[in-house]
């Protein structure tokens, strides 16, 4: 039979019709896990919806991005998601921060919810909570599956602290390296907040211990030999400085943060003294780090070397306290913060001050201003100008941090403020100091609102300074380490 043109040819006896195959592209696996880890959240929870390896894989990052719980809605959402896959999940969760004070002793599902996830948790190494003390003392299954985790290294509570957290801190089996804890206020400590009895079986593993409000009578027959870092009120250990240097012996980074008293000052020259006497016998030789308020560290008089000073003045007239700690302590690097307001400061106030603290070489100077005190920048940058000519600061750090409590200041008023820290000539100030510092080589400025820039000072032979800066960019921040533009323009206000 002839075939037409057009006629399809007849299928041999055997032969069957084979289609060609289109293969179709596949993104290697490799390469989507690089896409999740460069993911924002949205992005990254959007790709984990497309199939189970990918769920799984994405589950794992969503872990390692520590994000926080917060509230009792979130709380409720993570605890299902773990123990929707519970061994797998559970494996790769190492830190977690819950911070769930809303949560309340009758709300017993969620709670049994957070027991379960806490039970299951072998492998967390690091807790942040904030948990109401009501829910600890009525739902005691929580605080067991707490104390029951090995793993634990790092224990943070948020928010004040009442007896029912110190129990759980006592109760807990895991050797703690790092413990951060803030007891309420109260007229009378209870026993269970003495540190001694508090911390005893962590004697051998505490590195970091930072509390407040938690007694610190020494304990002649227990130290501390593994603390390298205390952050602690000095109205805690009664104003005994030796204290610490008895139950802590190999510290190297001591934060003094403030008590709730005040002393009067023959009480304060009485305790001075005391420590004085008590570190003839016994003191440390040498810290990394030491920070305080003025009136803390003028107390506490430490007689040993330190690399680093960081002093905080809440009024800058202590300028006599000031240079009996700098001689004490003899530091290579020298942070000072100084909080002002409308009416704590005048200019001779800060010259006074400031002479004292550019006599070292390297300086970090840190103005935190209220808008009173903001309006008041250019005054400030003439204090600085007014200064002795025979300083001796080579590297300086000069940063202003715009402190606003929206609670107390009218919002209206903030334009006029933003108006005058814009038109700041940091450039022009720059150079009137570097002609007035002859020591100084490197000059990094933070001026919010203004402009953050980084100075190299040069000086010819023929002795004129010549301020050059290998960073200048104008910012809209209101301090170095916001990550977000605050409100700064006039018309940002109404939003």
């Amino acid at each position: 039979m002839a075939i037409e043109k057009g006629d399809r040819e007849p299928l041999r006896h055997g032969y069957k019709l084979r289609r060609k195959s289109v293969s179709k592209p596949r993104l290697n696996f490799d390469i989507l896990y690089e896409i999740m880890k460069n993911s924002n959240l949205r992005g990254l929870l959007a790709i984990m919806q497309t199939c189970h390896a990918l769920q799984h894989a994405g589950a794992k990052l969503l872990l390692d991005r520590h994000l926080p719980i917060s509230g009792q809605r979130q709380l409720r959402s993570f605890c299902r998601f773990m123990l929707a896959d519970t061994p797998r999940r559970f494996a790769t969760l190492h830190r977690a921060s819950l911070l769930v004070s809303d949560v309340v002793p009758s709300d017993r599902p969620t709670i049994a919810l957070l027991t379960e996830v806490l039970r299951h948790a072998v492998a967390l190494e690091w807790l942040q909570i904030g948990l109401q003390a009501d829910v600890l003392n009525v739902h005691p299954e929580l605080s067991q599956a707490v104390s029951a985790l090995y793993s634990l290294r790092v224990l943070s509570f948020v928010g004040p602290s009442e007896r029912a957290h110190a129990d759980l801190i006592s109760s807990i089996n895991a050797p703690l390296a790092e413990l951060n804890v803030v007891f309420h206020e109260s007229q009378e400590r209870q026993p269970s907040q003495d540190l001694i009895h508090l911390l005893e079986q962590f004697s051998r593993s505490l590195e970091l211990l930072a509390v407040h409000n938690v007694s610190c009578e020494p304990a002649p027959t227990i130290q501390y030999p593994m603390t390298l870092s205390l952050e602690a009120s000095l109205e805690d250990a009664e104003y005994d400085f030796s204290a610490w240097i008895r139950s802590f012996p190999n510290i190297t980074d001591l934060s003094i943060i403030s008590g709730y008293g005040n002393l009067s000052p023959n009480l304060m020259e009485q305790h001075r003294a005391l420590n004085m006497a008590a570190q003839e016998k016994h003191s440390w030789a040498r810290l990394r780090y030491l920070s305080g308020y003025i009136d803390d560290l003028f107390v506490a008089a430490p007689t040993c070397k330190v690399d680093h000073l960081r002093v905080v003045f809440a009024d800058p007239t202590w300028t006599e306290e000031f240079a009996l700690v700098l001689e004490s302590t003899s530091p290579q690097k020298l942070s000072v913060e100084v909080e002002l307001d409308e009416d704590n400061w005048t200019e001779e106030w800060l010259v006074e001050l400031l002479n004292f603290a550019l006599t070292l070489a390297d300086v970090k100077l840190k103005f935190i201003v209220n808008p009173s005190a903001a309006m008041r920048t250019e005054a400030i940058l003439n204090s600085l100008l007014g200064l002795s000519e025979t300083l001796q600061v080579s590297n300086l750090d000069l940063t202003f941090e715009l402190d606003v409590d929206f609670d107390a200041v009218d919002v209206q008023n903030l334009p006029q403020v933003f108006k005058i820290l814009r038109e700041l000539d940091v450039g022009a100030f720059v150079q009137k100091f570097a002609d007035r510092a002859g020591a100084l080589r490197d000059l990094k400025v933070f001026v919010p609102c203004n402009s953050e820039s980084h100075w190299s000072i040069e000086r010819p032979e023929d002795g004129c300074s010549m301020a050059s800066h290998h960073l200048y960019q104008k910012t809209s921040k209101w301090s170095v380490t916001d990550e977000m533009i605050s409100l700064l323009h006039d018309d940002d206000i109404e939003a």
